[in-house]
């Protein structure tokens, strides 16, 4: 035996005693060697164990190239995806693959519905043998895409096989609490052991908990459970691992406020040859709703939360000289960036498409950097009451990045969007923006009317196909928690909502 394969074997025995530390380094030295497939899923693998996820990536990256069907390689790297939200890489990583086996189905649909590709999950599933994993699946995510028939027919087959079934009750639950009979949503929620549960389910266990007791008018405990939800997502994994250093951060809201109020002017300015429209606002302003209304027309395409203008803050941004990187951009760098911007929107949307609208809402942290890039850029800008913005995004179960835990507490939650809602504001007053507003208070009321300013904007006609715009919506994924909303009838019960908590919340803002 020569010393790669007895450092192989030795790596291999840490890793049964789970001394990952030392599966590394013997893995390292293996690798120094030479090329070994083997040690390179070890070191892999380790790296993952010990929480060094941009190794593990490395590493397994490089494996899964020899090795695409190796169902090890796979679930740790979709694992890896998820922890690091990598969505659109787990995506590419499961449309290459065939699974050859159940195992890594499994994992396949895991990362599928957390993403918020809930048809491409129940396809999957209904491929796979009928047991409780793939008839909660099927429950989940058939009611996720507002499929109630077929959710209501597995959550009963799911519970007549486990009557705990944490999926199936929690989807019947969610069933009765649409048909507004909020005892049988609570008797449902009941059956759920709460204390089996992973520190991810229980939020959304206290969630739904919360929905059923606001609907009864008991607001004070819905209150309650709402933060009992955002305090166990507190205790996940990925809570963890987030690192509050991002272009959403609540540092970067801050620096960039900070430049603003600099009031920089801007030289070599340079209209982008092709149509730029942005779509903005804050959480829970109704850009999902407006977005779908919109994306209904002939001429229209959205893009929806993408990571189009990725590029363009990571050439722009520098947080340590932040007047060079955004005044001083020569008109070379400008167009260099808006040929970048519009490749990474291609991807998204036909280049034959009239119209394409980007929305992300919360790049309204970066109106001022947009208009700098693209100042012939169109903005159409949803704004809410703040205190209705608020509370939605307390009570919102949102997946966790470096924007989203700032909504885990009700005093960072005020305190996020105030600041960003002064950053958005003030770059509108220093720039001259083409922008349009879409209060939600309007658009919840008189939809159309709103959608008709928009296209006028737009220079678009009105189409009547634009009324059935939620016959487009059904098997979508919409990739915000707004999917159930937007799918069903356009209501006006969201509005001033906050009344309802005024007696026990404070509702200072930063204003």
């Amino acid at each position: 035996m020569n010393k790669t394969q007895t450092l192989l074997l030795e790596a291999y025995k840490s890793f049964k005693s789970q001394q990952y530390h030392d599966v590394i380094e013997k893995t390292e030295k293996v690798l120094k060697i030479k090329y070994d497939i083997d040690a390179l899923i070890l070191n892999g693998i380790a790296y993952f164990h010990t929480d060094n996820l941009t190794k593990a990536e490395q590493s397994l990256k490089l494996a899964i190239k020899e090795r695409p069907v190796d169902t090890s390689v796979q679930m740790y790297l979709l694992e890896i995806y998820s922890q690091t939200n990598q969505n659109e890489e787990g995506i590419k990583l499961i449309q290459s693959s065939n699974p050859s086996n159940d195992l890594i189905k499994n994992a396949h649909i895991k990362f599928l519905q957390i993403n918020g590709h809930y048809t491409s999950a129940i396809k999957l599933a209904k491929s796979m043998p009928e047991n409780i994993f793939t008839i909660e699946t099927l429950a989940w995510n058939y009611e996720l895409t507002n499929d109630l028939e077929h959710a209501g027919l597995y959550s009963c087959k799911g519970i007549k096989l486990d009557a705990t079934s944490f999926k199936c009750n929690l989807v019947k639950a969610k069933l009765k609490l649409r048909n507004k009979n909020y005892q049988q949503a609570n008797k449902a929620i009941k059956k759920i052991s709460k204390e089996k549960l992973s520190c991810q389910n229980q939020s959304i266990y206290y969630s739904v908990k919360a929905q059923i007791k606001e609907k009864q008018k008991k607001f004070k405990k819905a209150f309650k459970y709402y933060t009992l939800s955002n305090s166990s997502l507190k205790q996940t994994k990925a809570y963890e691992q987030l690192t509050g250093q991002s272009f959403y951060s609540m540092s970067t809201v801050a620096q960039l406020k900070q430049y603003y109020q600099l009031k920089p002017q801007f030289k070599n300015l340079t209209p982008s040859k092709q149509a730029i429209t942005f779509m903005l606002g804050l959480p829970r302003s109704g850009t999902t709703l407006l977005e779908n209304i919109l994306n209904s027309h002939s001429e229209i395409q959205t893009i929806e939360e993408k990571p189009t203008i990725d590029s363009l803050l990571n050439n722009s941004l520098d947080f340590t000289n932040l007047t060079n990187t955004i005044k001083d951009l020569t008109v070379e760098d400008i167009k260099k960036i808006q040929k970048s911007y519009v490749k990474a929107r291609n991807a998204y949307c036909s280049e034959k498409t009239k119209i394409v609208i980007d929305k992300m809402p919360l790049n309204i942290i970066h109106i001022g950097l947009l208009y700098r890039i693209f100042p012939n850029a169109k903005f159409i800008i949803s704004t809410r009451d703040l205190r209705d913005t608020a509370l939605s995004c307390y009570f919102q179960n949102f997946k966790l990045n470096d924007a989203m835990v700032n909504f885990l507490d009700w005093e960072q939650t005020k305190h996020y969007l105030s600041s960003v809602k002064q950053l958005g504001d003030y770059c509108q007053t220093l720039y001259p923006l083409n922008t349009i507003i879409v209060p939600y208070e309007r658009l919840v009321i008189e939809p159309f009317c709103q959608v008709k300013k928009i296209l006028k904007f737009m220079n678009l006609d009105w189409q009547n196909s634009m009324l059935n715009y939620r016959e487009k919506i059904t098997g979508k994924n919409i990739l915000t928690p707004s999917y159930t909303k937007v799918s069903e009838k356009i209501t006006t019960s969201y509005l001033n909502k906050w009344h309802n908590y005024r007696t026990f919340v404070n509702f200072n803002f930063d204003l």
